[in-house]
């Protein structure tokens, strides 16, 4: 905000970079469990390796607990003061 950003600019650009890294996760996550999935599967008797249900509400709740968590930041970030974010600590 102190190089002309607008409060919802700044939200924006801390959700995006929040939902980036949930992608990112989300997808190494998607991966992860499927490739975990086939080796349990292999080895217990009538599991089904990619259930999509599972997969599907499980990716869900992780990427909706993401998007409230970056929202915090996002808000915080947004009202701040700019005189208060370039004042140093000391």
């Amino acid at each position: 905000m102190a190089l002309g950003a607008s409060r919802g600019e700044v939200f924006g650009h801390v959700m995006a970079g929040g939902q980036r890294l949930t992608a990112l996760g989300a997808v190494l996550g998607f991966a992860g469990a499927y490739a975990g999935g086939r080796l349990v599967a292999s080895r217990i008797f009538a599991m089904n390796a990619a259930d999509p249900v599972v997969l599907l509400t499980a990716g869900a709740t992780v990427i909706a607990v993401a998007a409230l968590a970056t929202l915090v930041p996002a808000t915080r970030a947004s009202r701040l003061a700019p005189a208060r974010a370039l004042r140093p600590d000391g």
